[in-house]
């Protein structure tokens, strides 16, 4: 139930997780503790991925899609038509593990098809079907009566997300399908994935980055392409790690492999979820954790609130007049550190995380500065004007800090 007031609200502004409330200073519309900006729907990735789209749309007034005592009698009267049948799953069949099945004729020749008379009679009433649409584009799909609306049938195995799932789950079950297998618009599909992606998409990394940013049916969530999946800020995990993530994302599959008579809804749902899944799961959110740096901290709301302005940065709208303010410069540190410039680190900023490994090696760079008396570029910087001194502050300019907080902590 929600409330709208012009009224002015001075009281505490309050943000409930069951009984408990945390006090907020600014609850935005991801209901977080933080600034009000939102994720923007874009086109493409942020990081290099391969991209996600959707399964088939045949517009085919289902005349094309058979349950399976249907096949089976379709084909009992004309078997030659066996062959043209292929698998086919939507969000429900997938997590249920109850396919239908498809009737692809879109590459039948053309005297192939005149010796199957059941198949044509189904490619009639398609295309009188189309032929009934008030839809101009679907009309002209009646010149194609073998053909889907929208055609995706990657070459090589992919990975298939489920566009509605249940908020109950801990994961989204997601998994891989074989070419020979269709899937519907009910779906998201991700063509040249491999493991290390389906590890980092399957694990509480992204699960946290879904809950606050995916839109919801009823309250289950609603995966998307242009705001979950293209705006998610991906690890950056070295070698090995993004080795160990192939590992675990492996380990995963072949636990669910022990149950071949579940189905993903079985397997996901927390009274039932077997330990060896559960185990698997848990050693993949080590692994893909260890490469986000980002993802230190108990609730999944204040991660994403840690890293959800790169996301927003990444993808921001900079107006004409925006863009002839910023400035892109080189600077010394020194001009950063000069005693009358006030920096400040933003509450929505992740705390400081940098182990020894990493603020060691910026150590180390800065002795052999010293030594060698030779440049050293830190890497960019980016500072945002930030507000007026008050009354009694003695400073002349103040930066908020967008981009290199680590690195200048390390420095004081």
């Amino acid at each position: 139930i929600i409330g709208f007031s012009i009224a002015p609200y001075d009281k505490p502004k309050k943000i409930f997780t069951d009984e408990r409330y945390q006090i907020a200073k600014n609850i935005n519309g991801y209901l977080l503790d933080a600034a009000n900006v939102y994720v923007e729907s874009r086109n493409k990735p942020i990081c290099n991925i391969p991209d996600i789209g959707i399964g088939n749309k045949p517009i085919d007034g289902g005349y094309y899609l058979f349950e399976k005592d249907e096949m089976e009698d379709f084909i009992k009267k004309e078997p030659e038509a066996k062959k043209y049948f292929r698998p086919w799953y939507g969000s429900k069949e997938f997590i249920n593990r109850s396919p239908r099945y498809c009737l692809w004729l879109g590459e039948c020749s053309p005297a192939e098809l005149r010796k199957l008379p059941m198949c044509m009679e189904r490619i009639r009433a398609v295309k009188e079907y189309r032929l009934q649409s008030t839809s101009a584009g679907t009309v002209k799909l009646a010149e194609r009566p073998t053909r889907f609306h929208v055609e995706n049938m990657p070459k090589e195995n992919y990975i298939v997300i489920p566009e509605v799932s249940s908020q109950r789950r801990r994961y989204i079950p997601m998994g891989f399908f074989t070419p020979n297998i269709f899937c519907s618009n009910l779906v998201k599909i991700i063509p040249d994935a491999t493991l290390y992606h389906f590890g980092v998409l399957t694990s509480n990394v992204h699960m946290a980055w879904v809950r606050v940013v995916c839109g919801r049916l009823k309250s289950d969530y609603r995966y998307s392409k242009d705001i979950v999946y293209n705006n998610f800020p991906w690890p950056e995990p070295t070698v090995p790690q993004r080795q160990k993530i192939e590992q675990t994302a492996q380990a995963i599959l072949d636990a669910r492999a022990l149950y071949p008579d579940s189905s993903l809804a079985d397997l996901y749902d927390e009274l039932t979820m077997p330990p060896e899944l559960r185990k698997a799961h848990i050693a993949n959110d080590k692994a893909v954790m260890a490469g986000s740096l980002w993802f230190w901290h108990k609730n999944d709301r204040r991660r994403v609130c840690c890293r959800i302005d790169e996301a927003i940065s990444k993808n921001a709208k900079i107006s004409k007049e925006q863009r002839r303010k910023m400035d892109a410069h080189k600077a010394l540190i020194t001009n950063i550190f000069n005693n009358s410039t006030l920096v400040e680190v933003p509450f929505f900023q992740r705390s400081y995380v940098w182990k020894e490994d990493l603020w060691g090696r910026l150590l180390e760079d800065m002795e052999f500065v010293v030594k060698t008396k030779k440049p050293h570029f830190l890497g960019s910087i980016i500072l945002k004007e930030g507000r007026k001194p008050k009354l009694g502050e003695n400073f002349a300019d103040c930066r908020t800090i967008v981009d290199g907080q680590q690195r200048l902590t390390t420095f004081l």
